[in-house]
């Protein structure tokens, strides 16, 4: 979404402990994250389908995704076979990254090897942010297929957000505090909704732009619909986001 020219963007770092008042970021300000770094953290170029056999295939959905550090997430195994074949099928997973892990339920697709297992991905706290292509493979101990995931682990800033109303020029605007449990850079995000449901959208702000979250809490807020309650937001940190926070009863900053 463009970055409204209507809306500010208004940062409080620690105010009270600081002694800073008002607006840290203008509008259509941005900041670039390490790519260089996240760049070389990818494991191996995506090599895509590598079966090798035409008695069956296997399959990966979704075929990409992302997960937080600390966090986990499904895939689905799908191997499907031609007339005639008749074997178990066995699941294994390589070109894994330090610090991720996979299970398969069930590990083998029983006789003659056509089925479905869901493939269950680990990203332990310390695994490095980055791309990584992890390879799936269905074998029968003669002949394999073999498809690839693209999973990108993502940094978890671990924030939290109380959706409030924050005062200024005597006006009261839809708001929110965030708070980062592991400080560091990340893109931010909020958009704005008419309504309590955060279905029908009004307003964004952030666009991406990478801020550095520290130890100290930070005050986002809206400008143009000051006073208007009727209003909700979803707000993002990185790769996490709120839940829709409806201004019909958030308490105030």
């Amino acid at each position: 979404m463009a970055f409204s020219n209507r809306v500010v963007l208004c940062v409080l770092l620690a105010a009270i402990l600081l002694g800073i008042d008002g607006c840290g970021l203008p509008p259509h300000q941005t900041s670039s994250t390490n790519s260089a770094t996240a760049a070389s953290r990818s494991q191996s170029a995506n090599p895509g389908d590598l079966s090798t056999t035409s008695q069956f295939t296997i399959t990966v959905s979704p075929s990409s995704g992302s997960i937080l550090t600390g966090k986990s997430a499904v895939a689905k195994i799908t191997t499907r076979i031609v007339t005639g074949y008749n074997h178990a099928l066995n699941l294994t997973a390589s070109n894994m990254p330090t610090g991720v892990s996979v299970k398969f339920t069930p590990a083998q697709i029983p006789a003659p090897g056509a089925g479905s297992a869901v493939m269950a991905i680990t990203v332990a706290s310390s695994a490095a942010p980055g791309t990584y292509f992890i390879h799936i493979r269905a074998t029968d101990g003669t002949n394999s297929a073999t498809v690839t995931l693209t999973l990108k682990v993502a940094p978890n800033p671990e924030a939290t957000f109380q959706g409030c109303w924050y005062k200024s020029g005597g006006k009261n605007h839809q708001g929110v505090k965030v708070s980062a449990k592991n400080p560091g850079n990340y893109t931010f995000y909020g958009d704005l909704y008419r309504g309590s449901t955060c279905s029908e959208w009004a307003d964004s702000m952030g666009t991406g732009q990478a801020i550095n979250f520290g130890l100290y809490g930070y005050y986002f807020w809206f400008t143009d619909f000051p006073d208007q309650n009727d209003m909700s937001s979803i707000w993002r940190v990185g790769a996490q986001k709120s839940q829709c926070i409806s201004y019909a009863s958030a308490p105030s900053c």
